[in-house]
């Protein structure tokens, strides 16, 4: 099956104001947030311009349609600091092993259904984290998206809490923890790539 879209790793940083609309739009979408004066949202800015952060989108007819980051721990932290704190540096304390976290995960309504294009930007994901080797990966997800990271990366609950993006809505979250090399294999053996 031909692909009418195309999964690239930004070069740098001059679309960032359109992951921040992106990310604004998903998340208003799924009534996470209110909506935001500008139209943005900006949740880690700090790991923005910095080497260890990867920002995967997927693109149609030069749209950004949706879109992943990815950072490799580091001195400025991780995204998952910003609501699993302590159990974040729990997990930097038991491993010797790189940490890394897959975040900001947002795509446009219309293509939420469309699993080929989602499971292609995070396969994506997937390989940043692998050739970084990085061998612990992180999520911080909405619960109703459990089955989907257990299925796919064979994800485990590493902690639940209620929490806000924009300190209006509350949400029932999670933190997941995968091995890459293991979530790697599985997420190949579910989606046969």
């Amino acid at each position: 099956m031909k692909k009418d879209y195309v999964v690239s790793v930004l070069s740098d940083y001059s679309r960032l104001d359109e992951i921040y609309h992106l990310t604004h739009d998903s998340l208003v979408d799924a009534e996470y947030i209110t909506p935001q004066f500008n139209g943005k949202v900006q949740t880690s800015p700090h790991l923005d311009h910095i080497s260890e952060t990867s920002i995967v989108i997927t693109e149609q007819n030069g749209q950004i349609v949706a879109t992943i980051s990815v950072t490799i721990d580091n001195a400025h932290g991780l995204p998952t600091d910003n609501y699993f704190k302590e159990e974040t540096e729990i997990i930097r304390a038991r491993s010797n092993e790189g940490v890394g976290v897959i975040w900001r995960i947002a795509s446009r309504k219309e293509y939420r259904r469309n699993t080929h294009l989602i499971l292609d930007t995070l396969y994506r994901g997937l390989q940043v984290m692998y050739r970084s080797s990085c061998c612990i990966c992180l999520f911080v997800l909405a619960e109703k998206h459990v089955k989907f990271y257990e299925r796919f990366f064979d994800a485990k609950i590493v902690s639940r809490k209620t929490t806000t993006v924009d300190h209006k809505i509350e949400i029932p979250m999670v933190l997941m923890q995968a091995d890459v090399q293991r979530g790697w294999n599985t997420f190949k053996t579910n989606t046969k790539l």
